[in-house]
This record gives structure tokens, sequence and C-alpha cells, in this order.
């Protein structure tokens, strides 16, 4: 049985004509606009400058997820730190005043000897204290000897601590002797190394993160920025990659609008230069040219959102020079004065000026190449005619003309 959908028309799915009309650019401002508004309602801060309420929230939640990732690491060696001591704890019962393990012969089981080195680890002090009061030494005073002239004998040491220094190991000195002895230290060694690892990540996790930044340079798989200036050494739609196809030329102009929209809700100041502009005004319309359109963080050091602004001011400034008054500054006022002395009815349009090169050196072409024949033919004559003589230099004079100047050159729009 054919599945294939029945088509009308031409060669379209039946129903095709009945879609509705894709949205225009109108729409897409209309909601642009729209969720500014809303956005600006939800902070109650009418009149202020936009950009500056969505920088400061996404600065905000990157200090606040910031901030939980690191209470997270708290607890979580919090955790470790509690379960360590509670295992400690738990060693404890396992030993018996004498020394001796509680459950079973040792010789027996080997899972069982080593329970019991790690009892006796966790517990030296406990079991010194007990045996010592075992004895009756605890709490004992020093009794005289009762002859003249001899000094009464000192009672034992009270203090547990005072009784493991005397010995060589702390662990040896209660837990028995031969390899029991090196287990035991051996034990001891490793949990105390364990422990004191645990306490340096906490501090660490408790002081923050330290360190400065990161060390400035590309990224990998980030795009440089290319040599020259835009416009004139290169141009920024190919340099972007969007140079090629509906899809990427699509793509471009929508950036290209989202920057013009940005650098109004930014208040920039057009009327004043690029590099007047202050760097925080740029960062934070950079971070939110990037957050719409997440191609432009491909760039390192977001040189596409800065020409393209730069494009968006430097335009928008040259025509409030042509039609809306504004006053050129003094330091370009040498321009005017060029533009007095060139040819009112001279074309002066990129593909002219193109064309007159052309025209230049095709000349060039076909003068070197009437140049080469007339040599050649003069070698020929060998004396029996006339030698062709080489053309005038007019059409040098002439190729001159055509070429185009500095002037003509720094002028030119792309």
């Amino acid at each position: 049985m054919n599945t294939k959908p029945r088509q009308t028309g031409r060669g379209g799915p039946r129903g095709t004509k009945n879609l509705p009309p894709a949205p225009d650019n109108k729409e897409n401002i209309d909601t642009q606009i729209l969720r500014l508004e809303q956005l600006e309602q939800k902070f109650n801060v009418e009149g202020s400058n936009t950009l500056d309420i969505v920088y400061a929230r996404q600065e905000n939640d990157q200090h606040h997820a910031t901030i939980q990732a690191q209470a997270a690491e708290l607890e979580r060696l919090k955790e470790i730190v509690a379960s360590f001591h509670a295992s400690e704890g738990a060693l404890g019962p396992n030993i018996t005043p004498s020394g001796s393990a509680a459950a079973g012969s040792t010789q027996d089981a080997p899972k069982k000897d080593k329970a019991r080195k790690h009892s006796a680890a966790a517990n030296v002090d406990d079991m010194a204290l007990d045996e010592r009061a075992s004895k009756g030494q605890i709490g004992a005073e020093s009794q005289p000897s009762g002859k003249k002239g001899k000094a009464p004998k000192p009672s034992a040491p009270t203090n547990v601590d005072d009784m493991a220094i005397d010995a060589p190991d702390g662990a040896a000195a209660v837990a028995g002797t031969g390899a029991d002895d090196e287990g035991v230290s051996d034990t001891t060694a490793a949990l105390a190394r364990e422990n004191a690892e645990l306490k340096r990540l906490l501090a660490a996790a408790q002081a923050g993160p330290v360190g400065g930044p990161a060390e400035e340079g590309p990224a990998p798989g980030s795009i440089p920025r290319p040599k020259g200036s835009a416009g004139s050494d290169f141009n920024i739609q190919d340099a972007m990659g969007l140079g090629h196809g509906r899809k990427n030329r699509k793509n471009y102009k929508s950036i290209m609008r989202s920057c013009r929209d940005l650098v109004l809700q930014a208040r920039i100041d057009w009327e004043r230069p690029w590099a007047e502009v202050s760097a925080a005004t740029k960062s934070k319309a950079f971070a939110v040219a990037e957050e719409r359109h997440p191609i432009l963080a491909r760039f390192f050091n977001s040189w596409a959102t800065e020409e393209l602004m730069k494009q968006s001011v430097k335009n928008k400034r040259n025509r409030a020079y042509k039609h809306d008054g504004l006053e050129v500054p003094e330091k370009y006022a040498y321009l005017k004065a060029n533009a007095a002395k060139r040819n009112p009815t001279a074309p002066r349009g990129r593909q002219a000026k193109l064309g007159r090169v052309d025209v230049a050196r095709k000349r060039a072409e076909k003068k070197k190449k009437v140049a080469t024949s007339s040599i050649k033919t003069k070698k020929d004559a060998k004396g029996k005619g006339k030698a062709v003589a080489p053309e005038s230099d007019e059409d040098d004079v002439e190729m001159k003309q055509y070429a185009p100047s500095e002037e003509d050159e720094s002028d030119c729009t792309y």
C-alpha cells in the first residue's frame, strides 16, 4: 500500500497554502520591546538603563550558583569528616581492658586480627588508662620510705600522654609486641595522614576560591580578529563565516540589527567616537549580545560584536553630519577642502573606481604587448625595411589619469 502523502499544486503536501504567514521583522521588534517593558516592571526601575538590569541579574545568578556549589562541597567534606570520626568511635568496644580481642581467636581469622589492630590503634589512650587503673596507680599519692635521710618515692605519672612519650611508639606500648606493633603503627600513620588531608580540604572549601584571573589568550576553537581595519582590509560578514548561504546571511542581518538596538538601549553616545566610550558600557553590551546570539562568543575578545556596534555608531553619526545638522569636528575640516577640489560630475562609486583601474590595467597590458611585438619586428627586418617605431608615451599619461588616487580609496565605502 502506498503511504506517500497526496500532493497538490506545485508538488507540496495538501494544506501548505493554508499555513499562517511567517512573522515579519516588526513582530520581532514588538516582542523585544514587550520583553524589555516586562523586565522593567519586574525590577520596578522605570527610566533606568535596561542593560544594567540584565547584566546585574546575570552577575547575581552567577554568584548565587558559585555560592551554592561551595556550600554543597563544604557539606560533603563535613559528612566525610563526621563519618571518619564516627568510624573511630565505633572501634572502641572491640578492645577489652586486658588488651585482648573481644570476639574469637585472632589466629583462626586474619580479618579479626586486622580489626584488632585498628581497634588497638584507635584506643591506645583508653587501654593505657584501664591498665593503670587496674594496678591502682592512677590517683595514688607518693608514699614516704619510712627511713630517715631518704626522699620519698615519686608516684607514677597520671597523664596518659606522658606514659606514651617514654615508649618508642605509643601504639606499641599497649598493643603488644612483634608484628602487631608494626601493623598498628602503620595504621595509625595512615589514619593521621587521611585526617590531615580532610582537614586541609575542609579549610580550603571554607576559604573559598583562591587565585587570580585566568590567563589571557584565545581559547581553543575561538576565531581571532583579522589584521587591519574592517571595511577596507577585510569584510566583517566574511570574517565571521556568514558570507555564504541564505541562512548565514539571514543570521548575520539578525545579529547586526541586535547590535544596533543594543547601542540605543545601552544609551551609548553615538555623537562621540567609539574609542571614547567607556569599557564598562562596552562590556555590558557585549555580554547581552552574546547571550542573545551565542555564536558571538566564538570570536576572541568579542571583536565581531565590537566591529558591528562601532559600524552602527559610525553610520548614525555620518547620517547626522549630512542631514541632521551635526557639527563636524575641526580635525576633519581638511576633508571638506579635499572634496571641493574633486570633479562633481566624475563617478565616485566603488564599481566606477574598479572600472577605471581595470581599464588602466588593460591599457598597460596592451602597451607591453605592442612593445614586445615591435622589438621582434625590428629584429626580423635586418635592415631591409624601416623598423616599426614604438608608440608614444601618451598612453601612460592617460592611464595615470584613470588611476584612483589615495583620497578616492580612503573615501570608498564598503
